[in-house]
Order: C-alpha cells, then sequence, then structure tokens
C-alpha cells in the first residue's frame, strides 16, 4: 500500500510469510501472527473499473472462502 493506503499490488493464491535473521528464515513474533492473520483471515474478490474519464480503479471486496 502506498502512503495513503491504496494498494498497489495484489497477491494471489497461497502465500508464506515469514520472520528473517540475518542469513535464513525465522519466526514470527505473535504480534506479526496476529497482524498477518487479521489481514489475510478473509479472501478478497479484486476486479477494476474505468470511469468516465478512463481512469482505471482498483476494487476490492470480502467474500466467502467458498467464491
Amino acid at each position: 500500500m502506498d502512503a495513503d493506503g491504496t494498494p498497489t499490488d495484489v497477491i494471489a493464491g497461497t502465500i508464506l510469510i515469514v520472520g528473517l535473521t540475518e542469513d535464513d528464515f525465522g519466526d514470527l513474533s505473535q504480534e506479526y501472527i496476529d497482524k498477518y492473520e487479521k489481514l489475510f483471515h478473509q479472501p478478497e474478490k479484486f476486479w477494476h473499473e474505468i470511469d468516465e474519464r478512463g481512469r482505471t480503479h482498483l476494487k476490492i471486496d470480502c467474500c466467502d472462502p467458498e467464491e
């Protein structure tokens, strides 16, 4: 997300979020586990719309995991 909270990229599919040590992957703190669980728990549906001025807008909507 950029400074005003606008999404700038979309990750689709299965992802792995890990911590980092100096030279390897590491554990996440409980704070980060809670943060990313909250952020990615509910699946989202992404699509774009083009407005009357020709500008593209990214739309985001929560959806059920079955969708």
